[in-house]
């Protein structure tokens, strides 16, 4: 289990890093076990951590549906997010992998939308994307 107090305060501060967030994801993951043990144990202030941890489901749900299990170390290397939780991003991503056959789809909008029989989207790398 990663520094969760370290963690916690990276993310109140709102500079936490993807990998602290798999970080606390994988604690808040390790917590009803952790619980268990300590409950076995016949002293009072582990009763009392055991109690004051809580076991927090939600917030142990929502990183494991948003965070992929082995985050880049970095928010702008991409790849944080996992797929499925965004719809948005999912289609954002399928654009952007797959430009040739969104470029296709929307020329092919356009063309039933404008009447232009003759529209034509491009790209080039002089002027990027381009209506003809």
């Amino acid at each position: 289990m990663g520094d969760v107090e370290r963690i916690l305060a990276r993310v109140a501060l709102r500079s936490s890093r993807p990998r602290d967030l798999a970080g606390l994801r994988d604690a808040l993951g390790t917590l009803p076990e952790l619980q268990q043990i300590l409950a076995g144990i016949d002293s009072p202030l582990l009763e009392q951590l055991a109690r004051e941890a809580g076991a927090h489901p939600e917030a142990h749900a929502l990183l494991t549906a948003a965070i992929v299990p082995s985050p880049p170390a970095l928010l702008r290397d991409g790849g944080v997010f996992a797929a499925g939780y965004d719809a948005d991003l999912d289609e954002l991503r399928r654009i952007s992998e797959h430009s040739d056959e969104a470029l296709v789809e929307l020329e092919a909008r356009e063309r039933e939308r404008t009447g232009f029989a003759n529209l034509r989207f491009g790209y080039n790398r002089v002027q990027g994307y381009y209506i003809e």
